[in-house]
């Protein structure tokens, strides 16, 4: 009878030893979630914080969006027949740069360019009549020696339909099929951020045209986001 009462005591105290090892492996797995949640939401939310960043705004061609504080923008004009860049705030011409160069390192810097061709323009060239970017690149490639390449991806920016197309090396010589082949094969990420990005839209008869070059993509992603036409 003594042997059985000790048993049951060993029995109910398992039972309650049991007990407090769940509810304590799921308080502990509950924070878990609760921190990887807060990480998350804080990268993210710090990823997307604008709020100390400068707006680029072009009245002229109806566009603006946001680039890092600390970015230099130059602005690109003709002058006596030569393409001069002048440091600028204004965002005012139709051929806007903006880039992070660091003169105490060597390292290529992330680089992001915008060119508008205005409807004016386009009506006293080939592409006079076209009506979307797919016509535009059409007719584009249709003049080209070496076409560029197909279109990568698709996207789009405050509503008009972006063509998307992924760099590769500048010159292909010294390069294997092969060697082009794995290139290619690299995810878009990388792609963009080794080779940087070429995008395409037509907006109210205007074409624009972006190029990046070692632009990380959280970047791009918050420029893109933040772009909208203001016209």
């Amino acid at each position: 009878m003594k042997n059985k009462t000790i048993l049951n005591l060993i029995i109910i105290l398992g039972i309650i030893l049991g007990g407090f090892y769940l509810i304590s492996k799921t308080s502990n797995q509950s924070n878990d979630v609760n921190n990887t949640n807060e990480i998350a939401t804080t990268t993210e939310s710090t990823l997307s914080d604008t709020s100390d960043w400068e707006t680029c705004r072009n009245e002229e061609y109806g566009y603006e969006f946001k680039y890092p504080n600390g970015w230099r923008m130059y602005e690109t004009r003709f002058e006596n027949n030569e393409l001069v860049f002048k440091d600028t705030k204004k965002c005012m011409s139709n051929y806007v740069i903006i880039d992070n160069t660091d003169p105490k390192k060597n390292t290529p810097s992330p680089f992001f360019s915008i060119r508008i061709l205005s409807k004016d323009e386009l009506e006293n060239s080939n592409y006079a009549n076209i009506t979307s970017v797919y016509e535009y690149q059409e007719i584009r490639d249709s003049y080209l020696q070496n076409p560029s390449s197909k279109i990568s991806a698709e996207i789009t920016i405050d509503n008009e339909k972006t063509l998307l197309f992924y760099g590769e090396p500048e010159t292909s010589e010294g390069l294997s099929y092969k060697q082009l082949e794995e290139i290619r094969s690299l995810t878009p990420e990388m792609r963009i951020e080794r080779f940087g990005l070429n995008a395409i839209f037509f907006h109210k008869r205007n074409i624009f045209t972006i190029e990046t070059e070692n632009l990380p993509l959280e970047i791009l992603d918050i420029i893109f986001s933040t772009f909208k036409f203001i016209d």
